[in-house]
């Protein structure tokens, strides 16, 4: 089923669940006995933790987001950014990280001065999974009754800096549903994951796309495959001299750099280009050198071929 034909199959309206209802507790209980007691004890309540200056609440959704039409279809999506990896003490958002920790993201552009606002958001989720939850589907539903105004299909990804097992924690389904009967217009989540497929058992790939980064691991060719057996999408870093002569070479594959919508791809290796992050030391900021998380060419060309 399409994604636009399972939209239009949710035409009447229903009542409106609680938010309490999306809140899958098979991973939440054990959310906050993973936080040390001394910093369970500096942030007492939810609004300790996410309560701006102004008064209001901390959005957990960044403020920016991307558009684009694909043919008569425009979508748009949003992100949420948590503290990756061990990040925050005594958590660790990003259980298969591996040489990616020192490439990621949160080291990248204006990502690296953010810190503080990551922590704090990644503490509320696990201190407070309930009212974090609950302000999570408060935003999710603005932002797909705005979707709607503009004609446009929101999608969401949750795991812009981390890799959580939302699915664990999100009834993402039924929250789909309600708010595309409530009059919204929300056509579902994806994430890049680490996660081996068969770590990751309750997805429901129909509202949860996931693209498997292919790393410096002994197994990550195993894992990909099995990715692109269930109609996945797998996501591969080079250095820009090899997608140069990826290019020459007329082998097919999406370029990761020219969009982030990754819920469009089926059975196919995205290409991401090495971009060096900057690390904070004592005397500033400085470069961090590629390691071998960023694969060959030889190794993008063999999975090409193994998937065409």
């Amino acid at each position: 089923m399409t994604l636009l034909s399972r939209l239009a199959r949710l035409a009447q309206p229903s009542t409106q669940q609680t938010q309490s209802t999306y809140l899958l507790d098979t991973h939440t209980t054990a959310l906050t006995h993973k936080v040390p007691q001394t910093i369970r004890d500096q942030y007492p309540t939810y609004k300790s933790l996410m309560t701006l200056s102004s008064g209001k609440l901390r959005p957990i959704f960044s403020e920016s987001s991307l558009k684009f039409d694909k043919g008569d279809i425009s979508y748009t999506v949003k992100g949420v950014y948590l503290a990756p990896s061990t990040d925050v003490q005594g958590i660790n958002t990003c259980k298969f990280a591996g040489k990616c920790r020192d490439l990621c993201l949160k080291n990248t552009g204006n990502m690296k001065y953010n810190f503080s606002t990551r922590e704090l958001k990644t503490l509320a989720l696990y201190l407070y999974p309930h009212e974090f939850v609950a302000q999570l589907i408060t935003e999710i539903r603005q932002h797909a009754s705005v979707a709607k105004t503009n004609n446009s299909i929101l999608m969401l990804r949750l795991n812009g800096t981390s890799d959580i097992l939302w699915e664990d924690i999100l009834d993402m389904k039924t929250l789909v549903e309600d708010i595309n009967r409530d009059g919204g217009l929300l056509g579902g989540f994806y994430d890049y994951t680490k996660y081996p497929l068969s770590r990751r058992p309750n997805v429901n790939h129909e509202y949860y796309h996931l693209t498997f980064s292919f790393d410096e691991k002994k197994n990550a060719n195993k894992d990909a495959q099995i990715y692109i057996q269930h109609g996945l999408s797998v996501a591969m870093v080079l250095d820009g001299k090899d997608i140069k002569q990826l290019n020459k070479q007329g082998v097919e594959y999406i370029d990761g750099d020219t969009d982030d919508f990754r819920f469009l791809d089926k059975n196919q290796l995205v290409v991401l280009k090495y971009k060096r992050p900057m690390i904070k030391t004592d005397d500033g900021y400085k470069t961090v050198e590629k390691n071998n998380f960023i694969q060959t060419l030889t190794t993008a060309i063999t999975f090409i071929k193994s998937i065409a």
